[in-house]
């Protein structure tokens, strides 16, 4: 049986915790603006200060253990926006200090 290699983000134990706060970045607006149409304008500013505080949460948390920089952050600021998520979750390593992680 042939598996594919893991990434660093899975090695190091992170990725449920980037695909949950993105997620919750996402989909949070959407159910704002549900919410705004029907006149529940309370909870739709929620839900907005909801996704600000999970995308906040994704570019602070997602960091490298060994020498504890915010990676999704890097990413986030130095990679084209086309492919910055793909480019996180493709990481082979952490590029600060190179630690492979696992």
């Amino acid at each position: 049986m042939i598996t594919e290699p893991q990434s660093w983000v899975s090695r190091t134990r992170q990725r449920s915790k980037a695909i949950v706060t993105l997620a919750i970045a996402c989909f949070a607006p959407a159910g704002a603006a549900v919410a705004f149409g029907f006149g529940a304008v309370t909870t739709a500013v929620v839900l907005l200060v909801l996704a600000v505080t999970s995308f906040i949460a994704f570019a602070t948390l997602i960091r490298c253990p060994k020498c504890h920089k915010p990676i999704s952050w890097m990413v986030l600021t130095t990679r084209p926006s086309g492919r910055w998520l793909t480019d996180l979750f493709a990481l082979e390593e952490c590029p600060v200090c190179d630690d492979r992680g696992g």
